[in-house]
């Protein structure tokens, strides 16, 4: 039974990895908030291959910028 659910993931992991890697996608890994009410959000994304950084104009209210970073982004230009 353990051996099943290990092949299971094994494959799981493996496929979301290839996903990622064709889509030109990342994956939000972690951010950074900065400590004021305005300032730069630093996000970093998980692309299958490496770690990318973006960053957006960050407000509270997310009337300026974005409150919080995308969860998925499209890196392909």
């Amino acid at each position: 039974m353990g051996k099943k659910i290990s092949l299971a993931a094994t494959i799981l992991l493996v496929a979301g990895w290839l996903a990622l890697f064709f889509s030109g996608r990342g994956v939000l890994i972690w951010f950074t908030q900065p400590g004021e009410k305005v300032g730069m959000l630093h996000c970093h994304y998980f692309t299958g291959t490496e770690i990318v950084n973006r960053q957006f104009l960050y407000s509270q209210q997310g009337f300026l910028g974005r409150e919080t970073c995308p969860r998925v982004v499209e890196l392909e230009q």
